[in-house]
């Protein structure tokens, strides 16, 4: 179990991220739905992740979790961590797939919101591939969002694709044309 918090509608961005099922969420977070690969590179990403925390009694956040590819292996290295998503149905996926997780309360983001984290309440904050769906102005806008939420001393994880990469261009590319063909 956990928590869900209190914030409404997700905004712009989650009428983007409304997978039917596990296996298209997958497809939506990973280009695929290979279920050994998306376990194991979540549980590499986290080991990565764990390493950088600042103590093992950590409040953390992962924004734009999905359904918990690493929130899953960051949890039993938090005191509390936060899953944070735009997307309704893909937190109910993480609800169900961490429910064997009692420190994780879930959040709803609206646009570049997350009401329900409290100011310098974070002592890290993560987000894998997450902030490039954003406008750039909402990109910069949640870097303040994070900086709201972070302690001083706090930090924060954030990472971008290389669009020079194959892999990463298509995935781009499919997504940006996909979210032209939903305005």
């Amino acid at each position: 179990g956990g928590r869900t918090g209190s914030a409404g509608a997700s905004g712009r961005y989650g009428k983007f991220w409304r997978p039917p099922d596990v296996s298209g969420a997958m497809k939506a977070i990973f280009n695929g739905d290979d279920t050994e690969v998306f376990e194991r590179t979540g549980r590499e990403q986290a080991e990565t992740l764990a390493a950088l925390l600042p103590s093992p009694d950590s409040v953390v956040v992962d924004i734009g979790c999905g359904i918990g590819r690493v929130a899953k292996y960051m949890a039993p290295h938090s005191k509390l961590l936060w899953a944070v998503d735009v997307s309704a149905e893909m937190l109910t996926m993480a609800q169900e797939r961490l429910s064997d997780q009692q420190n994780v309360s879930y959040a709803r983001c609206t646009d570049t919101r997350i009401p329900d984290i409290a100011d310098e309440s974070v002592d890290f904050v993560y987000s894998v591939l997450v902030l490039q769906h954003l406008a750039r102005e909402d990109a910069f806008l949640m870097l303040r969002e994070i900086r709201r939420m972070l302690r001083p001393g706090g930090r924060a994880y954030l990472t971008f694709p290389n669009l020079l990469s194959d892999v990463y261009l298509e995935s781009f590319v499919t997504y940006a044309e996909s979210s032209e063909a939903a305005i």
